[in-house]
């Protein structure tokens, strides 16, 4: 009994902490770290206006504006638990994109819930776009995934499919569904063999200085040294031989 007891304390003592954390924010905080990202612009207007704390809690560690997170590390395998302040009988939309730094356009949707009731992520409606794990980067520059929350204005039953996961607006979506964004919240994921990335980096560093020395002055600077050092080995070959004579 006691130990039921301590269970049900500590549920309501950790979920009064999340709701404590998810009404405490600062706002210029999360603007500058979402801008610094470059996720302002490409995935948020430049009027975008923070009214809550996204808290993300994976399962052994919480996503705090820019983390980094280790798939190798199941760290990102499931979806997380999530946190931020409601209104009552309020309806809500959360999306994973992972940014693309080359377009507005071009971003990959990884998670798409609507009708979410307040927090009960749950009872939601996946819209056919389930959680998909984040995954080590391909290439050898790290990536950056982003929750985006959007409060609805009110239960809508047919919000139209996403019919790709590829090249989502979520300004767009949110605009057409009349839902307003009012949170965020993103994470890092650095590539796996990072040794290999940088020798690679450091293989093109040396092609772009070898490059950049290609130049007539280079040229000419490297031929001057040449022919210098070629005369003074022909005078030293002389020289021994007029020893030996």
């Amino acid at each position: 009994m006691r130990t039921k007891l301590m269970q049900a304390w500590l549920l309501l003592l950790y979920g009064y902490q999340s709701f404590v954390r998810s009404q405490t924010y600062n706002q210029e905080t999360i603007l500058s770290r979402l801008e610094k990202s470059g996720i302002i612009p490409t995935v948020l207007s430049e009027d975008f206006f923070p009214t809550t704390n996204l808290l993300v809690d994976y399962t052994d560690i919480s996503v705090v504006l820019g983390t980094e997170l280790d798939p190798a590390k199941n760290q990102t395998s499931k979806l997380p638990s999530f946190n931020y302040a409601t209104k009552p009988r309020g309806y809500y939309t959360l999306a994973l994109l992972k940014v693309s730094q080359n377009s507005t356009l071009n971003h990959k949707l990884y998670y798409l819930n609507v009708n979410i009731p307040n927090l009960y992520i749950n009872l939601g409606n996946d819209t056919g776009i389930p959680y998909n794990p984040p995954e080590y980067p391909v290439a050898c520059s790290p990536e950056t995934y982003v929750f985006v929350l959007a409060a609805q204005s009110y239960m809508t039953p047919s919000i139209a499919t996403p019919g790709s996961r590829d090249n989502f607006n979520i300004q767009k979506f949110a605009s057409d569904c009349n839902m307003n964004i009012i949170g965020a919240n993103y994470f890092v994921l650095k590539p796996k063999n990072t040794d290999r990335c940088q020798n690679t980096q450091r293989y093109s560093t040396t092609i772009i200085n070898l490059a950049s020395e290609s130049g007539c002055d280079s040229r000419i600077s490297m031929l001057s040294s040449f022919s210098i050092k070629s005369f003074v080995f022909a005078i030293t070959e002389l020289f021994l031989l007029a020893l030996l004579i």
